[in-house]
């Protein structure tokens, strides 16, 4: 075999060879400077606050990021640019108001749908922002590929482009923004529903004339206006934000309505580019849904906008919701103004509905009660009159609806308890409508319209419960732990917070199934509930994690006190079916007061502690401190980069053999990831493969490290070793990937090399699900091999042995260790060894490092070895020349 070396470089290319080295160094640099803003952008994007806090953060961190002197989001309307958020824009400024001259950027950036990158000496709009200085830009599309009028915008005044890296990543962050945007709007949309429904209420009596508002409050709409339907006319009943051209228009035939077949079939109409009168000329959209009656549209809800790009469909379906609402309120305003009408009238149709309908004087006393009263109540009617309505309520309400009943002039509608004819306290709702004038032209009593909303009142607690509570445990949820240390902080206590997280919750997950994970979670709460105060707070924040509010908290002693019974409270197995299980828990501890730091910053750096304490190997605590917040953002950090690490060349493949103890020859190597950063130099393997299956980055990252290896067997192959075999080890998370077989043996077959030279070590430590089987099966069928690594030390599940036809098994490392004590890590050995020739497969062991290690497994029969004492990994090149020097070559 000829041997394999790299050409010395020619001493002329020095030069090029140290400015080729300089060039890798700044892209790096540049790679990681992106890859680290985006982390920054995609955190502050992902925080749960409001819609508007969320565009200023965002605005603040592109501007401290850019170094922009300018950072804000604009609209187009026609040929202006109106500045609806801005960071280092002046509050008056005229673009808040009357908007700038439109610029030659933001109609390329809109008609090319992509980020662009400007000069803009030529600008007077960004000459004027920035001082006359030369200055460089970034328009980005908020819509990504779909239509947008709404841009942002980065200004700087150095002369410096935006990079194709710097657009690239401002496209995704506009994108990113956009959705968690329209995502809390939908949020906010709904909580504006919801009031607007019980304003309706309130105001039936002028129901039509608040309903513009309330939509343009909803839709965040310029204009809004209402339309009846009489024969074939449409009538302007009420309207918000119109100008006085705008209702000249009316009233109007209904056939030159836009759209009006569709709105004549009940469907929602959008149209843009113009409306009579609305919008004095500049363009416009406008939806509108019709609201029906017995089939028929009978009013019309009108909402408008500056500029072309019309409403969200979820804006149109909030419209029409909300159009459901003004229909009921129409509806119970009618009912109610019939009932005034005339007292007769009143009787007859209170003696008929189910709401409780009620006349009292001005002393509160019953007057008239409907026999709803005794449906609903078991109340006799006979005895109500003459009697306080306070006499029937709790008496921590009495005060609420004396309150209600007193407030001559005002409508309101209250909630409170009553006892009925058992003396059960029940839930009703009264609307409380004061004396009106009857047909004969004397005033009757304050009339009370009430229901019972005991079902209504449970769910709403329920409903509250769910949204504060985590449904497994019952224990507080993330949003009540910030609400609870909100208000801690707010009365300026000292606080602690206890971040616990289970250590390997996912194996026993994996292993005895869901159901048992659960059951799990509900025992480590009943023990972490022993070890806190009344007064402190247990959360749980989903999946394995736990925290701990802890109120009034003295100091640092008392913290870990704290922190260690909680460790100490799962010394104890805890038992699930028949299998008694051990759990530990890494927990990081925080200190805090109001005057110096919020909730958030307190959760966040009780996290970073624990992932301190979890890398010491868990079943520790760790207070938290600069080191612990570094270590926090270096690992998000860390994360990120793998990702992309194959592709920027900083991975590379070391090979180690397995051994023949007897004839110290070898044919299969192992294949081992090896990544060394740019900036953090060598990054061992137990630090970022974890990061990779948790990111799914390790699929990517498999399938390079097969690639690299068949190509390098294939050149060993051609070279005449042809009796050497590789192996490639897969993770759970891998094959649990669908496609995974498929592509395992394209990569075999297009390098060349036979299936049966490929050996995939897989470790008994993770759970298979019925996808991995199934490709494990597959590959068996195609003639790739498999061995079961690190065999021992875990689950030991024979009868995954037994259905995989397993054909190597490979000893643990910690039990080779103690292989010379002659005590139980012997015995655990010969035991994996006999077991090994009952299935009649050879065993490895692993980490051999010790001559008397090598000497005790061949007492015991074990042939085959790896390990330092044999072997250290290495380079493909190194790898040849030993190849060169033992392995025989084929003929």
């Amino acid at each position: 075999m000829r041997n394999l070396s790299i050409p010395a470089p020619d001493p002329d290319d020095k030069e090029a060879l140290r400015a080729e080295l300089t060039a890798a160094h700044a892209a790096a640099r540049e790679a990681y400077r992106v890859s680290t803003t985006l982390v920054r952008l995609l955190t502050v994007i992902g925080q749960p606050i409001p819609p508007q806090a969320l565009i200023d953060e965002t605005l603040i961190a592109l501007s401290e990021l850019y170094t922009a002197g300018v950072a804000c989001i604009v609209e187009v309307v026609g040929d202006q640019l109106f500045v609806r958020d801005a960071c280092g824009v002046s509050d008056d400024d005229p673009a808040f108001g009357v908007g700038w001259p439109s610029s030659s950027w933001a109609n390329a950036a809109i008609e090319a749908r992509q980020p662009i990158a400007c000069r803009c000496e030529d600008e007077p709009l960004v000459c004027g922002l920035l001082g006359d200085r030369p200055a460089s830009g970034a328009i980005v599309p908020l819509g990504g590929n779909q239509p947008s009028d709404q841009l942002l915008m980065l200004l700087r005044s150095v002369d410096q482009p935006f990079t194709a890296q710097d657009l690239q990543v401002l496209g995704a962050v506009a994108g990113r923004l956009q959705v968690s945007l329209e995502a809390r709007r939908r949020g906010v949309v709904m909580e504006r529903l919801e009031q607007a429904a019980l304003e309706l209420m309130r105001h039936l009596d002028q129901v039509m004339n608040v309903a513009p508002r309330q939509l343009r409050e909803i839709t965040d709409a310029d204009f809004a206006w209402l339309a009846t339907l009489t024969n074939e006319t449409a009538v302007l009943r009420a309207h918000d934000g119109v100008s006085t051209a705008f209702t000249e228009n009316w009233p109007r035939p209904i056939a030159s309505l836009p759209g009006w077949s569709a709105l004549r079939a009940g469907q929602p109409v959008s149209t843009a580019g113009g409306f009579p009168g609305l919008g004095d000329g500049a363009p416009v959209s406008v939806s509108c849904v019709p609201l029906t009656r017995d089939g028929r549209p009978t009013v019309l809800l009108f909402v408008g906008k500056h500029g072309v790009h019309g409403f969200a469909p979820e804006v149109v379906e909030a419209i029409g919701i909300f159009g459901r609402h003004l229909d009921a309120a129409i509806v119970n305003a009618k009912l109610y103004r019939d009932l005034g009408r005339s007292e007769a009238s009143l009787r007859l149709i209170t003696d008929s509905i189910n709401d409780m309908v009620a006349v009292v004087d001005e002393c509160g006393v019953f007057q008239y009660a409907s026999p709803s009263y005794e449906r609903q109540l078991g109340l006799d009617v006979e005895e109500l009159i003459g009697r306080e309505v306070v006499d029937f309520v709790s008496a921590d309400d009495r005060e609420l609806v004396r309150g209600a009943l007193v407030r001559v002039g005002e409508e309101s509608t209250v909630e409170y308890r009553v006892r009925d004819a058992s003396g059960a306290l029940v839930w009703v709702e009264t609307a409380v409508r004061h004396p009106a004038e009857s047909l004969t032209g004397r005033l009757f009593g304050t009339v009370l319209s009430s229901r019972v909303v005991d079902e209504r009142k449970r769910l709403e607690d329920e409903l509250r419960h769910r949204a504060l509570h985590d449904p497994l445990t019952g224990l507080a949820n993330r949003s009540l732990v910030t609400e609870r240390l909100e208000r801690l902080l707010a009365e300026d206590k000292r606080v602690g917070v206890l971040f616990c997280d289970i250590d390997k919750f996912k194996s026993v997950n994996d292993r005895l199934g869901h159901e048992a994970g659960d059951e799990l979670l509900q025992h480590v709460t009943e023990r972490l509930l022993t070890c806190i105060r009344p007064r402190d707070m247990l959360a749980r924040f989903g999946g394995d994690e736990f925290v701990v509010v802890l109120d009034r908290v003295g100091d640092h002693d008392t913290l870990r006190r704290i922190a260690d019974r909680v460790l100490r409270a799962l010394d104890t197995p805890i038992t699930l079916g028949r299998e008694a299980v051990r759990v530990t828990v890494s927990v990081g501890a925080v200190l805090g007061e109001g005057s110096s730091t919020s909730a958030s910053a307190m959760v966040r750096d009780a996290d970073a502690a624990m992932y301190v304490a979890k890398q010491r190997g868990g079943g520790d605590v760790e207070v938290f401190d600069a080191v612990a917040s570094h270590q926090s953002l270096d690992r998000l950090s860390l994360a990120s980069e793998v990702v992309g690490a194959a592709a920027r060349g900083e991975l590379a493949l070391h090979y180690q053999p397995s051994f023949d103890l007897e004839t110290n020859g070898f044919t299969v190597l192992e294949a081992l990831v090896r990544w060394t950063h740019p900036t953090r130099g060598p990054i061992p393997p137990d630090k970022f493969i974890p990061l990779a299956e948790e990111n799914g980055a390790i699929v990517g990252l498999g399938q390079w490290v097969l690639r690299e290896a068949c190509q390098q067997l294939a050149r060993w192959h051609r070279a005449g070793a042809r009796d050497i075999g590789i192996a490639v080890n897969a993770s759970v998370v891998e094959l649990q990937h669908e496609g995974y077989a498929k592509t395992l043996l394209d990569i075999i077959d297009e390098s060349g090399v036979r299936r049966k030279d490929i050996w995939v070590e897989i470790t008994e430590r993770g759970y298979l699900y019925e996808t991995a089987i199934r490709q494990i099966a597959e590959l068996r069928t195609a003639g790739v091999r498999f061995a079961l690594d690190d065999f021992g030390m875990s689950y030991s599940n024979f009868s995954f042995l037994k259905r995989h036809a397993i054909e190597c098994l490979k000893i643990d490392r910690s039990l080779v260790n103690d292989v010379t004590d002659g005590g139980t890590g012997r015995s655990i050995v010969a035991a994996i060894m006999a077991l090994g020739s009952s299935l009649q497969v050879p065993v490895v062991a692993e980490g051999i490092e010790t001559p008397q290690q090598r000497d005790a497994l061949l007492d015991l029969g074990c042939r085959y070895g790896q390990g330092y004492l044999l072997a250290r990994p290495l380079p493909a090149d190194a790898m040849t020349r030993m190849i060169d020097a033992r392995v025989p070559r084929a003929s």
